[in-house]
């Protein structure tokens, strides 16, 4: 029988980081159809193509990182994500509401809705701690 040794080891200068998991299936005109996972609150399509706000359930510091990824039986109609905030306000207005953002892009850099019935992985990094992020600035 093999033994399966898991290790929970992480080095790094972010304090009380937590992953939260998301998967989000995809409807018409890139409606939500469902969402799904620990710690998210609400999943909303917004009006512009492939917009969507998310909203965590609980209050967080600061937003470290998200990632997406398309699962589909095709190719994905979008190329690239972003989160689509004001870098200078993210952290604070995150802090307060815990909502933010994410826009979906195809190739050409148009917003565009992901395909009806794929679904969005999302992996969202947020912290709780104090940051050495907002104490040294290593701007030249």
């Amino acid at each position: 029988m093999a033994v399966t040794l898991s290790y929970n080891t992480s080095n790094q200068y972010e304090s009380d980081v937590m992953r939260v998991y998301l998967r989000v299936t995809i409807g018409a005109s890139g409606a939500v159809d469902a969402a799904y996972g620990g710690g998210v609150t609400s999943v909303v399509k917004e009006s512009t193509a492939g917009q969507y706000s998310i909203t965590l359930g609980d209050r967080f510091s600061r937003i470290l990182a998200v990632q997406v990824t398309s699962v589909d039986d095709a190719a994905p109609a979008w190329a690239c994500a972003t989160v689509l905030e004001d870098p200078a306000l993210i952290q604070s207005e995150f802090a307060a509401d815990s909502t933010f953002v994410l826009q979906l892009y195809n190739g050409s850099f148009s917003a565009t809705n992901a395909t009806s019935g794929s679904q969005l992985w999302i992996e969202i990094t947020v912290a709780s701690g104090n940051s050495p992020y907002d104490t040294y600035d290593f701007a030249p």
